[in-house]
């Protein structure tokens, strides 16, 4: 997508970018890093949001599966958990907590 953008749009881009940046380098050179890095990309979101072309982008993904055979499959893999968690507790009893009996 970026490969598609014009020079003259990019030049758009960095217009907008340097016209949101309003605080002096002395002051933002002040700033902890972290707070440097979070100024620096909520700027250059909101510049790429007014400035550059978007696409929306939808979920198409479509099972191949029929739907109760996909829900009987995650049924079977919450019961595989659970029984592997048995077997855990059965060969390592001491790991169980009597603390997670009560309610």
């Amino acid at each position: 997508m970026f490969d598609s953008i014009t020079p003259v749009l990019w030049d758009t881009f960095l217009a907008h970018t340097d016209a949101l940046c309003t605080v002096s380098s002395s002051i933002f050179s002040s700033w902890h890093v972290n707070q440097m890095c979070e100024y620096l990309h909520s700027i250059i979101l909101k510049s790429t949001n007014h400035t550059l072309p978007a696409r929306n982008v939808g979920n198409d993904h479509t099972s191949k599966l029929p739907k109760d055979l996909e829900i009987l499959i995650q049924h079977c893999r919450f019961i595989s958990c659970v029984i592997h968690s048995i077997r855990i507790l059965r060969k390592y009893p001491s790991t169980f907590s009597s603390s997670h009996d009560v309610k």
